[in-house]
């Protein structure tokens, strides 16, 4: 089922055949190394701040509790993205097209 999802991606973006291969080692190449950061930062973390453990778990039964109890909530398609997403989206160089062998 991943490599229809990554099909999907690379036909959406319109990726050139000739960097598939290249998209697909900066994407492996980046999840194992932040999940490797995520797991060692994280333990540490824990293992840190022990007594935490208890406001967490109280948060997550919290919140699985509003969302069973809320049921069925209908999304806009529509809807803006937040303002911070469009701020980030104007100052940062985006183009919208492939220039050479840059994605």
């Amino acid at each position: 089922d991943n490599l229809f999802v990554f099909l999907l991606l690379f036909r959406y973006f319109k990726v050139p055949p000739q960097l598939v291969d290249t998209c697909l080692n900066y994407g492996i190449s980046g999840s194992i190394i932040l999940r490797g950061m995520f797991i060692y930062f994280g333990l540490a973390a824990a293992n840190s701040f022990a007594p935490l453990n208890l406001v967490f778990s109280g948060f997550l039964l919290f919140s699985s509790y509003q969302l069973l109890a809320e049921g069925e909530v209908e999304e806009d398609e529509d809807e803006e993205p937040p303002a911070i997403i469009l701020s980030l989206l104007d100052k940062l160089p985006l183009t919208g097209t492939f220039e050479g062998e840059k994605f």
